[in-house]
């Protein structure tokens, strides 16, 4: 069977469309992208923020049953003491950023790690790396 010049224009209309619409809300392949599964994502500390500062207009069982927030999760960030690791990633964080500005933002991960492993602290670029991506 042959088709017409005409049924073959619908069905190139109907192939672009659904294209232009695979194309716009998909990668190749038809697969959603990884990044559009958590637009509104939010980190535990900024959901028990969220809590903390409504709990004069509800309950913590009311906010938390609202947000699909388990409340054992919420009561356990509220005592949780930050760790030693924690502590020490933040301190190095600190000095990655200090040697960065006090090269007035010139000098690159080698750089900063020759001048981290100098004064003592050893590191490595993979690390500084890291610390300067945040």
């Amino acid at each position: 069977m042959r088709l017409s010049p005409l049924s073959s224009i619908r069905l190139s209309r109907k192939k672009s469309s659904a294209l232009r619409l695979r194309t716009k809300y998909c990668t190749k392949g038809g697969q959603k992208q990884k990044s559009d599964r958590n637009i509104r994502k939010r980190t535990t500390a900024q959901i028990v923020a969220f809590i903390q500062n409504n709990l004069i207009y509800y309950s913590a069982s009311q906010l938390c049953n609202a947000l699909k927030f388990p409340r054992s999760t919420y009561y356990k960030a509220l005592v949780c003491v930050p760790s030693n690791r924690w502590q020490e990633y933040e301190t190095f964080g600190q000095k990655v950023k200090q040697a960065y500005e006090d090269s007035k933002k010139r000098y690159g991960a080698v750089k900063i790690c020759h001048i981290l492993n100098d004064s003592g602290t050893p590191c490595s670029i993979k690390r500084i790396q890291r610390h300067m991506a945040e």
